[in-house]
């Protein structure tokens, strides 16, 4: 398959979902809190059934400053993750594609 589309959308707690074809598969999370699971601040793509993945940190310089971080960081963390779920979503489709009826 070539050219996979998928759009995103900004939901109600300020994560942005990325959708194909009607279906969420994936979303773009900030993280302002440190925790097991995202052991740095800043933007994660989480995807259903995978461990999520960090996409932006936040820089050392604005470390003080997170609500300047999350702005600085999310054009290029959309861009990143869009195309990070295109390739996944693209690959799906050509295994099952390539699997038969």
């Amino acid at each position: 398959m070539v050219g996979t589309t998928l759009t995103h959308a900004l939901a109600d707690d300020g994560s942005y979902d990325f959708v194909h074809e009607g279906a969420v598969v994936g979303r773009l999370e900030w993280a302002a809190e440190i925790c097991d699971a995202r052991p740095w601040r800043g933007w994660w793509l989480a995807v259903p059934g995978e461990p999520d993945e960090l996409i932006c940190r936040v820089p050392d310089d604005l470390f003080g400053d997170l609500p300047a971080a999350r702005a600085r960081g999310v054009s290029m963390s959309l861009g990143l993750a869009q195309h990070m779920l295109a390739d996944r979503v693209e690959g799906l489709l050509d295994a099952a594609a390539a699997s038969g009826p």
